[in-house]
């Protein structure tokens, strides 16, 4: 055996254990787990289904609140919306979420989620995770979802296919989704769609929403339609309108 050919050989196994190790490396990071995700994983059937309906009667007295005129407020724990995404999601709309795609988490820090879920096919399972910030716009009861990271276990994944999947599954759902970019982060904006009584003509408006670390605030105001005649006829007189703060 030539010199030249025994250093082309060892140099091809050389070059064959990277790639293997590589894909190695690969697989190990996406079988890592988030450490939020494990956490809400250990937490009790019990527990978990109490936080869910805890969640579901803050829901509705907020929805009770609407048909008020004037301010309203709620805020929602991590752990009522991980104890609903655990019991009560899986029990009441068991077909929203795509074929391969369970158990859904959430983890809330200071101005910033992540929301991770299971993915799994013929030829892999690991969990994926986004992590988002949230904000409001201008335009009224439309909201900024800034999509900052994707990954596999602890892997990045390319953001732009994960995107298309979030946009084509919107659009199953009747979600209308446009993206925009900010210093290059996309960003997903998603008109809210406040449920009310059909028969009420009640304008509702969400003004503020904050993520703080294990909770998300929301507040925002109804105008009746008694409340909405007053205020645009203040304004098309210059008078100051009454019940603005």
């Amino acid at each position: 055996m030539g010199k030249r050919f025994r250093y082309v050989l060892v140099l091809g196994v050389g070059i064959l254990a990277v790639c293997v190790g590589g894909i190695f490396w690969a697989y190990l990071a996406t079988q890592q787990v988030p450490d939020f995700y494990v956490a809400a994983g250990n937490i009790t059937p019990s527990v978990q289904a109490a936080a869910g309906d805890e969640l579901e009667r803050r829901v509705l007295t907020l929805r009770n609140d609407f048909q008020a005129d004037g301010f309203w407020e709620a805020t929602f724990t991590e752990e009522q919306l991980n104890g609903w995404l655990a019991s009560d999601l899986p029990e009441k709309f068991g077909d929203v979420l795509p074929d391969g795609i369970s158990d859904p988490r959430i983890s809330i820090g200071d101005q910033r989620l992540q929301i991770a879920c299971r993915v799994e096919n013929s030829k892999f399972e690991t969990v994926v995770s986004l992590s988002v910030d949230l904000n409001l716009t201008q335009e009224a009861n439309v909201l900024a979802i800034s999509v900052r990271h994707a990954r596999a276990g602890k892997l990045p994944i390319p953001l732009k296919r994960f995107l298309d999947d979030i946009t084509n599954a919107s659009m199953e759902a009747e979600i209308d989704i446009r993206w925009v970019h900010d210093d290059g982060i996309p960003v997903a904006l998603v008109p809210i769609s406040i449920q009310q009584d059909k028969s009420s003509e009640n304008s509702i408006c969400l003004d503020v929403i904050e993520v703080r670390r294990g909770e998300i605030y929301l507040a925002g105001r109804t105008r009746s339609k008694d409340h909405q005649k007053i205020l645009e006829s203040s304004v098309s007189s210059g008078a100051p309108n009454p019940g603005e703060k």
